[in-house]
Formats: C-alpha cells, sequence, structure tokens
C-alpha cells in the first residue's frame, strides 16, 4: 500500500510547487505589465462598449444576434427594451445555459446562419470567427441576414500573433492539455480547435468588401503576453516582441483586431 501512494504523492507534491511556481511568475508579470501603455488597452472591453454604443442606436424592434453566443452574452444589459437577442452556436448544450438572451438557434455559421434575410439588424461575434473553417462563407451569410444599414461588429484573435502560431503548430488534444495545465478552470472556455482563416487584416477586410460591408472603424491590440506569464523569461521575452510590432503598427501581426461594419446597397 505504501508503494503504491508513495507516486501519487510525488505527483501531487510536483503539482503544488508547479503551481506556486507559475502564481509567483504571474505576480511578477502583472507589475510589468501594468507600465506598459500598449498593454493596458483591453480589446474585451472595447469590444463590449462598441456594441453597447451601436444598441443605443437601434430601433425598439430590432433584431441583434450574437453569434458564438454559447452559454452568455456579455452585453445583454446593455440592450434597450424591446431589442430582440438571438444568441446562435454550433452547441444546443451551451445555448441550454444561456440565460441573457431571448432566444437561442443551433447552426454552423459558416455554413449557413438561422435566419431570414433581412432579418437582422445586428450581427456580432466575440472570439469565435477563428473557430470558422470557412469565414469567407460567414460573411457571405453575415450579409445575407443583414438588413441594410445593419451593423457587423467582430472581435477575434489573429492568425500571426505567436500564440495563435502556436496553437496552430500544436496537435488539438496537446493544445488543450496545455492550456488546462497553465489555465486551471479554462476548460469549456479555452482550447475549442482554431483555423484562424482570414483572421487578419489582408485576409478579412477584402471578405467585407467584396460582400457589401463597409467598414466604419478597427481597433487593434498587440497584447498577447498573457499567455505566456507562467514563465517570467518567456513572458519579458513576448513582450519585448509586443513592443516592436506596436510601435511599427504592424496590423498584419496584432493579437486581436475588434471590427465594425456596415451592410451598404440593397
Amino acid at each position: 500500500m505504501k508503494i503504491d501512494s508513495w507516486p501519487s504523492k510525488v505527483a501531487h507534491r510536483l503539482r503544488g510547487t508547479a503551481y506556486c511556481l507559475i502564481t509567483l511568475n504571474r505576480r511578477a508579470c502583472t507589475g510589468l505589465s501594468d507600465h506598459l501603455p500598449h498593454a493596458r488597452f483591453n480589446i474585451n472591453e472595447a469590444y463590449r462598449r462598441e456594441v453597447a454604443r451601436r444598441l443605443g442606436m437601434l430601433n425598439p424592434d430590432a433584431v441583434v444576434a450574437d453569434v458564438g453566443g454559447g452559454r452568455s452574452c456579455c452585453f445583454a444589459r446593455h440592450r434597450p427594451p424591446g431589442v430582440w437577442l438571438v444568441a446562435i452556436d454550433v452547441s444546443a448544450e451551451e445555448l441550454a445555459l444561456n440565460r441573457d438572451v431571448d432566444e437561442t438557434r443551433v447552426g454552423d455559421c459558416s455554413r449557413h446562419l438561422p435566419m431570414a434575410d433581412g432579418e437582422a439588424d445586428m450581427l456580432v461575434s466575440h472570439s469565435a470567427i477563428e473557430h470558422f473553417d470557412d469565414v469567407s462563407g460567414f460573411v457571405a451569410e453575415a450579409r445575407r441576414v443583414l438588413k441594410p444599414g445593419g451593423w457587423f461588429i467582430n472581435t477575434f484573435p489573429c492568425r500571426f500573433a505567436p500564440f495563435a502560431l502556436i496553437n496552430q503548430l500544436l496537435p488539438p488534444q496537446l493544445s488543450r492539455f496545455v492550456l488546462r495545465s497553465v489555465f486551471p478552470g479554462s476548460e469549456g472556455v479555452l482550447g475549442y480547435r482554431a483555423f484562424y482563416d482570414r483572421c487578419y487584416p489582408s485576409g478579412f477586410f477584402p471578405l467585407l468588401r467584396r460582400n457589401s460591408l463597409m467598414v466604419e472603424g478597427v481597433m487593434v491590440s498587440y497584447s498577447q503576453s498573457g499567455y505566456f506569464d507562467f514563465f517570467l523569461p518567456l513572458y519579458v521575452a513576448s513582450l519585448g516582441y509586443e513592443l516592436i510590432v506596436w510601435c511599427a503598427d504592424a496590423r498584419e501581426l496584432a493579437a486581436y483586431l475588434l471590427v465594425s461594419a456596415r451592410r451598404v446597397g440593397r
């Protein structure tokens, strides 16, 4: 019995030691990022503010679709009275947990959005399109379901950011294992397979133009070192890279994009 329990005790102590080291590294990393101007910009907060601002411009009977809505909607509390909020996701199980919206619809959004032609006044997504293997199909579907003048707002990680490149190189199972190990509690939030199809400016913007979607605003984030804050030297190296691409405003190498576009034409 003692022989059997010895390996498990060693493994438990090793996990505890690793957790302590990661915690110490993260505290040190937080202190560094607080002093960097580009790292203070939060793309997720910017997305919520942008969607909330556009919601305030809608008519009371407007329809808003949250693509990849899953189990929650981060901007639901900002919608004006009368606006109908629909969450669309490929997972019926995730949607069953969503209590923020008026309606849920299941669908593969890169193939077919479960909406009628011209039904939506606004269609938005947050960290969703990198998981679509055909973003061109999704944008074409967005044009179909949006009314003329309707808003199309998306934020997504970019294909050529270091963390995205690593994610593309690792097999999906290994990627999920690494995320669970480094970010406890990320299961069901991080780790879904990502393709990053057209998830960079020169890939995404031409799709919008071809589908009569006029870009009205772009926000760029170069901050992605949080993925490496479990190991201070790696984090410092990542910060150095960030500062270089930020100073150069090299948008093809950005970490995240937030793009607001509007449907034009008939």
